[in-house]
């Protein structure tokens, strides 16, 4: 990986002491949410649905209520180490995740196109 250039350094910076210090205090995860969208460019972001922005709260519900359940992604979570990125491609091939129900009943109708997951932390079973 390159070295970032000053203003995504910047960026960077500013969205990793976010991190520290929602960490310290739940209630800060929007803060962070807000700009992790904003430097990624996306229509929404998310913590599990624990933590959410620029998501209409009936999507929280259909995601919490089915969707979670046929997200092919989660399973890849299952095996990934702390601070592995899981993203759709991934884990299938485009042409397949376009056909899952999760893509074409979910994602599709809110305009996104790519999801990436990210395993936060590994806790002990």
């Amino acid at each position: 990986m390159g070295r970032l250039r000053e203003p995504q350094r910047a960026v960077a910076l500013e969205l990793v002491g976010r991190i520290h210090e929602a960490a310290a205090g739940s209630a800060l995860w929007p803060w962070f949410l807000e700009g992790f969208a904003a430097a990624t460019h996306s229509e929404s972001t998310a913590i599990s649905f624990l933590s959410h922005v620029r998501t209409a709260p009936d999507v929280v519900k259909s995601y919490l209520e089915h969707f979670t359940y046929v997200n092919p992604l989660l399973g890849s979570l299952d095996a990934a180490a702390e601070g592995q990125v899981v993203s759709s491609d991934s884990v299938m091939p485009r042409s397949a995740f376009n056909r899952t129900e999760y893509y074409a009943d979910w994602l599709r109708p809110q305009g996104a196109r790519d999801v990436v997951v990210v395993r936060l932390e590994t806790r002990p079973a």
